[in-house]
């Protein structure tokens, strides 16, 4: 069994025309397959000791090119397994993209693009799903 190391991202989201996107990363196709899905959100695993949401904010950063800051966010951690997710809006100002990573230089995902919710709820990653779920709850809370 596979032993999964703490980790931690951020979910960006925007409303337009009264529905709500997600900052999504699409997956390498051994990934999609292998994760029963096609999308990924910025997330990664926590270095040295760094908390849950510096982890967060680093990693949306590294493979989003988004920086968010603490002030941003306006919910969470929400946390499945060993995975802590955050909630904050989209700025209007930056422009994300994928990033190589910037230890090995790998493009670990093939695109960053805005998905709807209801797409997200049948085609993110099966693990991540809760997470759609309870960043959907949370928006439509607001």
């Amino acid at each position: 069994m596979k032993k999964y190391k703490t980790g931690a991202g951020v979910i960006v989201y925007k409303i337009e025309n009264n529905v709500t996107y997600i900052l999504s990363l699409e997956g390498p196709l051994d990934h999609q397959k292998r994760l029963k899905g096609k999308w990924d959100f910025p997330k990664g695993i926590i270095e040295n000791e760094e908390s849950t949401l510096d982890c967060a904010i680093r990693e949306t950063f590294e493979e989003a090119d988004y920086m968010v800051s603490k002030g941003d966010i306006i919910s969470g951690p929400f946390q499945v397994s060993k995975c802590f997710m955050y909630l904050a809006p989209y700025d209007n100002i930056q422009i994300p993209k994928v990033k190589r990573n910037p230890m090995t230089g790998i493009l670990e995902h093939q695109n960053c693009q805005w998905v709807s919710v209801e797409k997200l709820s049948v085609e993110a990653y099966d693990w991540l799903r809760p997470f759609v779920s309870w960043a959907t709850s949370v928006i439509n809370a607001a």
